[in-house]
């Protein structure tokens, strides 16, 4: 396989869009964004940056499912 050549890296030759790619959102805030306790305009930032970011993706199906079991675990007897 060949190295990536210059062209590639060029503005002129390389849509804009992948240019700008947003920067990953912090870890904290797709933790937050797990538990449901962003602003709506964060949470809709998050969900297009989770569309296009398969290690964010990641690191929220590990957060979704560590949630899940610790209230598994610390669920209160009866369902509270």
């Amino acid at each position: 396989m060949s190295p990536p050549s210059a062209a590639m890296y060029n503005p002129q030759v390389m849509p804009a869009a992948f240019l700008a790619a947003p920067a990953h959102p912090d870890e904290h805030l797709l933790d937050l964004y797990a538990l449901g306790r962003l602003d709506s305009s964060e949470e809709a930032r998050i969900r297009e940056h989770l569309m296009i970011c398969d290690d964010c993706c990641l690191h929220l199906c590990n957060t979704t499912e560590f949630i899940a079991a610790l209230r598994a675990r610390f669920k209160q007897p009866g369902g509270a």
